[in-house]
């Protein structure tokens, strides 16, 4: 039903694609919400610099180098920052996928934190795509 609707987006947690790529698929998740957005990347010593431009504003966050895989709780966290200070009552939300993929949410943020306090969706840990690639999940 959330893929239907839009408001669903996995991906693979090992780095294939850009940085901007996914920046991209997590906005549209939100795009009614978020409005236009331009984002920028760039590789740094520590991993990647991201930065958002929305309604005259800049959004800039780091992502950590995992060693060949995304940050997800950086790519996520600056999506949502971006919602909390737009006013949005939305946010997203990493969903455990029990493999090298990572799935995210996006709803009104009630919502999302009641699926997970009922225990209809589970609270991702940000590596857990990176820990079942590399054979170390649940150590």
């Amino acid at each position: 039903v959330l893929e239907h609707a839009g408001r669903y987006y996995r991906f693979e947690s090992e780095i294939e694609a850009r940085p901007g790529q996914l920046l991209r698929g997590l906005a549209a998740l939100v795009s009614d919400e978020l409005g236009p957005v331009w984002f920028e990347h760039r590789r740094i010593a520590t991993g990647y610099q991201l930065d958002a431009y929305s309604a005259g504003r800049r959004y800039r966050t780091r992502a950590a180098d995992r060693g060949g895989w995304y940050d997800v709780a950086a790519f996520v966290g600056l999506v949502n920052g971006m919602l909390v200070d737009g006013g949005s009552e939305w946010r997203l939300g990493l969903v455990p996928t029990g493999d090298r993929t990572s799935a995210v949410v996006a709803g009104p943020g009630s919502a999302i934190g009641a699926a997970r306090r009922l225990g209809l969706i589970g609270k991702a840990a940000p590596g857990d795509g990176m820990a079942v690639g590399m054979g170390t999940h649940g150590q």
